[in-house]
């Protein structure tokens, strides 16, 4: 599958679901209805990277294309579930209440999450491994699997700091510590500056041929 249009489009989404992941950092308030935007964009850059493969990608970049969208299809769905059953209220406050009056519930939805995070990272790794294989970006061929392994050291970092407290009943958000604050917000940079930046990539090469395999010899 090599089509311009895919991965023209598909790289101008990718910058605007990078944007969407720094709103995460610039206005919390609204992180919610940010993260949602990212993720749904990001199916734009996954359509790009792929589309840019033009089929040397194998069976790993197919892989790692359907994965990428089970992934974000699942983080979709956990997110929308835990914030209408767990993280009810708008404050810190009403979120901390909501959470200790159920904490093995937040602890499923939070699991969820992690697990659709870690599927997510893994396909956009896969897709990178392919991109590497098959030269399709250039010097900018880790840039995809570079972004993979940050989502998967983001859902290894944050589970003892999120997971494991609660699934023994204690609010991880209450006393608030800073590593609270860092970790996430310094994922959300990053995450944010790398999608803008396969965006940009795909979006510049979108017409740019791609160099086909030679020939097997008889």
């Amino acid at each position: 599958m090599f089509s311009p249009k895919v991965i023209l489009w598909g790289g101008v989404a990718s910058i605007f679901g990078g944007l969407f992941w720094w709103m995460m950092v610039i206005a919390p308030s609204g992180g919610g209805v940010s993260i949602v935007l990212a993720l749904v964009l990001g199916l734009g850059g996954l359509a790009s990277l792929y589309s840019r493969q033009a089929g040397q990608g194998g069976r790993l970049g197919l892989a790692g294309f359907a994965l990428g969208i089970i992934g974000t299809v699942l983080a979709l769905a956990a997110l929308g579930w835990a914030y209408t059953n767990i993280f009810v209220g708008s404050t810190i406050r009403e979120i901390n209440e909501s959470v200790e009056r159920a904490p093995a519930l937040a602890a499923q939805g939070v699991l969820f999450i992690m697990l659709a995070e870690a599927t997510l990272g893994i396909g956009l790794a896969l897709l990178g491994v392919a991109t590497l294989r098959a030269k399709t970006l250039h010097r900018w061929r880790g840039l995809p699997l570079g972004l993979g392994l940050l989502y998967i050291v983001g859902v290894i970092t944050s589970w003892p700091i999120f997971y494991v407290p609660l699934s023994q009943g204690r609010n991880p958000w209450r006393p608030w510590p800073p590593e609270l604050y860092v970790l996430p917000l310094v994922e959300w940079v990053l995450l944010g500056l790398g999608w803008m930046v396969l965006g940009t990539v795909l979006a510049a090469v979108a017409d740019a041929p791609v160099a086909q395999p030679p020939p097997a010899s008889a």
